[in-house]
């Protein structure tokens, strides 16, 4: 019997990550891939987020197998090979980011670098979009356009992949019907995307999916979200072309493209809808708080519509099958557009348009535009003012026991139940700090008193932490939800979550080439030693010795 080359893809990338995720499973703790759980999280116990490490390890050599048995069978010639190749080496790329993302915590601004990039490189070497054709509209030539909006339109999917990782097997079972969609694009666009990766890639996303399920005993991870995201993105925007802009220098020169298929740039956006979506909602919501409240583009949030859906009583299965059946009717439709028919994507469009009309605002969807203008507005303008407060007295403490001063005073302030904050010491033995600390939050707030709501009841105490890059240290700590207003206390996570991670880099400056500083060496943290007041004459009299 002669086994056919795509079953050979699909039941490679299958068989191979079966095999592997048990592995990973294990390795996680010692690779330091753990997600544990944060104010962010809705988890409630630590998770392994290896799972990208066993999609790549699955992907790639059950393509390259597949490739060096069948691909002459299957029509693959030079330009092809490279093609694929230049797929992979890009996702490849992509999950190296987000390995080091899950490992050394990268800052928002570092990953859209990175990712800018990424997408940057692929779009000027490799592929892009060329004509800007929407219905009603005439072509238009991008010309100079063609890189910043491609760069744009991937940067948006791989972060939508990411921000849908977030509620067990949702991200997955989402991908695998967008995988199902590219066979059927790759299809429709003259089979110039190789076949056999995605169905490598589909056979692993299934076999992922065994695991993650509700409960999950592995996540993807950033590894995972961003390596599929970026394979995916990267496919659609290929579909069309034989092969990478690199294999001729002669369209270097301003070269014009006509567009691979009709309307391209709607139909490759349709077929990742889902994430495409979380993307838009995520950035509209973002942008909304940054010029009402202050609120920086930045700062993590608990909003993600799987978030909204859990808040309004939803369970993780439903969210799942409900993503799936978002993404089919999209995928089908992208897919239609593909074919020219128009109309009847636009049937199968409307009724899931007209039911997102009617459904998002009720389930709390648009909620933070209410939140914008609402009475708690200054409450929370206030905890911002304050934290920004904290954090100029951060840049003027002239040692670790000023900073650990001003950590104490705002814990007591938000409602920190307990805190530990380790520095470990450099090769020399120094520079090393250990803070464990808890805190009476019957004691009334100096200054944000409307946080300690004590009508509201007993609360489970939300466990947060924050790891320094390079494995030098973090801290831990439990914050106690205070105040009736659910949005509000995670706005109050991430100030605080924001306020330790510079506390912790501050007494790693000030501890350089210090002797260890350990709690019982610390005097009274008194906090009318770090007043505004008392920190800018000391800071003076430093500057004027």
């Amino acid at each position: 019997m002669v086994l056919d080359p795509y079953l050979f893809f699909f039941l490679g990338g299958l068989t191979a990550c079966l095999l592997l995720i048990p592995i990973f499973i294990q390795l996680a703790p010692r690779l330091g891939l753990v997600d544990h759980p944060a104010h962010r999280k809705i988890h409630v116990h630590a998770v392994p987020k290896s799972g990208g490490l066993a999609l790549i390890f699955a992907i790639l050599p059950a393509s390259a197998i597949g490739l060096a048995l069948f691909g002459n069978s299957m029509g693959y010639d030079e330009i092809r090979t490279i093609k694929t190749s230049f797929i992979l080496g890009t996702t490849l790329l992509g999950f190296f980011l987000g390995l080091v993302d899950d490992i050394f915590d990268l800052r928002p601004r570092q990953k859209f670098l990175f990712q800018a990039l990424l997408t940057g490189g692929f779009a000027l070497l490799g592929f892009h979009f060329e004509i800007l054709h929407l219905p009603g509209l005439k072509p238009f030539n991008l010309s100079f356009l063609n890189v910043p909006l491609t760069m744009f339109w991937m940067m948006a999917i791989l972060n939508g992949f990411n921000f849908m990782d977030g509620i067990d097997g949702l991200a997955g079972s989402v991908t695998a019907v967008i995988l199902l969609g590219l066979g059927g694009a790759s299809t429709l666009a003259s089979g110039h995307l190789p076949g056999g990766i995605w169905l490598s890639a589909l056979g692993a996303i299934i076999a992922f999916l065994y695991f993650n399920r509700h409960p999950a005993k592995i996540y993807l991870g950033d590894s995972g979200s961003f390596a599929l995201g970026t394979f995916a993105a990267a496919s659609l925007v290929s579909l069309g072309h034989p092969g990478p802009d690199f294999l001729d220098f002669r369209q270097w020169g301003g070269r014009a493209h006509q567009e691979p298929f009709r309307f391209q740039l709607l139909s490759v956006t349709l077929l990742v809808g889902y994430p495409a979506i979380e993307a838009a909602l995520s950035t509209f919501r973002r942008a909304v708080k940054r010029f009402s409240m202050g609120r920086s583009m930045e700062a993590a949030e608990q909003e993600h519509i799987h978030h909204i859906l859990l808040k309004a009583g939803w369970s993780p299965l439903k969210i799942c099958l409900s993503g799936v059946a978002v993404q089919l009717v999209l995928s089908a439709a992208g897919l239609l557009v593909m074919g020219r028919q128009n109309a009847l994507a636009i049937w199968i469009l409307l009724p899931l348009f007209i039911y997102m009309a009617y459904r998002a605002p009720r389930l709390g969807f648009f909620d933070f535009l209410q939140g914008a203008t609402s009475k708690n507005q200054p409450h929370f303008k206030a905890a911002n003012y304050f934290i920004s407060m904290q954090k100029v007295k951060l840049q003027l403490a002239a040692n670790r026991e000023e900073v650990l001063a001003l950590l104490s005073q705002t814990c007591q302030e938000f409602g920190v139940k307990s805190c530990r904050l380790v520095i470990r010491p450099d090769e020399q033995g120094l520079g090393g700090t250990d803070y464990l600390h808890e805190w009476d939050l019957d004691k009334p707030a100096e200054y944000l008193g409307f946080i300690h709501d004590t009508t509201k009841g007993p609360s489970r105490g939300f466990a947060d932490r924050y790891k320094l890059s390079g494995g030098r240290g973090g801290a831990h700590w439990v914050f106690e939800p205070q105040t009736h207003e659910e949005d509000l206390d995670v706005e109050y996570h991430v100030l605080v979550s924001d306020f330790m991670r510079e506390t912790l880099e501050a007494a790693l400056r000030l501890g350089s080439q210090q002797p260890t500083l350990e709690v019982p060496s610390v005097a009274p943290l008194s906090h009318r030693k770090v007043s505004s007041h008392a920190l800018r004459r000391t800071h003076k009299e430093s500057r004027e010795n």
